[in-house]
């Protein structure tokens, strides 16, 4: 009569000496699918929070150019409409207008009283913090530019004149190229399985176009996302 351990199988026998390989790769596969999942739940997380600070920042953004034109009677410039130059003589468009005129530049008040107008400077009437405006770029001094929760630069367009001024990625500070950068999104074909956009350039009626390219950031087509924009905020 043999005993118990002469009886043991050649399969028990092997699996006392380690895993097989079929296990060693089914053991592999699953944790490779739980470090997918869990990055994809962290890029979710950052995405949604890159989103909300965005549509927070563009808010408070809208709330100041709303105050400066009730202090000074306009909308900041653009720097296109009116280009505006730092000292040594570089053009700030776009968002390195935001910053300058509601962060940097002092708000000339226009006030009205006896039928005289009057101007008088007050501070700036904004203010970001360091995650929120790029560094600066020795080749252009004393430029810089309001950055969304992508820490992507965002487009400013001054539209009381009736129209807008398609922007590209020139705006920036340092200019991009054609293929470094999305097109105007109130442009006609910019869209988003099937969804335009914007109807419409400067639908609120303010004077003024304010957005960032959201996921999409920097990325040529294929468009996977519409901007977070002035004319789309909801609430």
């Amino acid at each position: 009569m043999t005993s118990g351990t002469g009886d043991r199988s050649l399969g028990a026998r092997r699996r006392e000496g380690g895993f097989t390989l079929v296990e060693i790769l089914v053991v592999m596969a699953i944790v490779v699918t739980l470090f997918t999942l869990v990055a994809l739940g962290v890029a979710g997380l950052r995405g949604r929070a890159a989103e909300k600070a965005t549509d927070a920042l563009l808010r408070r953004i809208m709330a100041h150019l709303d105050e400066y034109k009730n202090l000074t009677g306009t909308y900041p410039p653009d720097g296109i409409d009116s280009p505006v130059k730092n000292g040594e003589g570089t053009p700030i468009q776009g968002s390195a207008c935001l910053y300058y005129f509601l962060a940097v530049k002092p708000t000339s008040v226009r006030e009205i009283r006896a039928g005289k107008t009057f101007r008088s400077e007050r501070p700036p009437l904004a203010s970001f913090t360091s995650g929120e405006i790029s560094e600066e770029d020795s080749t252009y001094p004393g430029v810089r530019e309001v950055l969304d929760g992508w820490k992507n630069p965002l487009h400013y367009d001054n539209t009381e004149d009736g129209g807008f001024k398609a922007q590209g990625g020139w705006v920036h500070v340092p200019p991009l190229d054609d293929d470094e950068h999305p097109g105007d999104p109130r442009e006609g074909d910019y869209e988003v399985n099937g969804e335009n956009a914007v109807r419409e350039a400067g639908i609120q009626g303010k004077g003024f176009d304010l957005w960032s390219h959201g996921e999409q950031e920097h990325e040529v087509k294929p468009l996977k996302a519409l901007p977070i924009a002035s004319w789309s905020l909801k609430g």
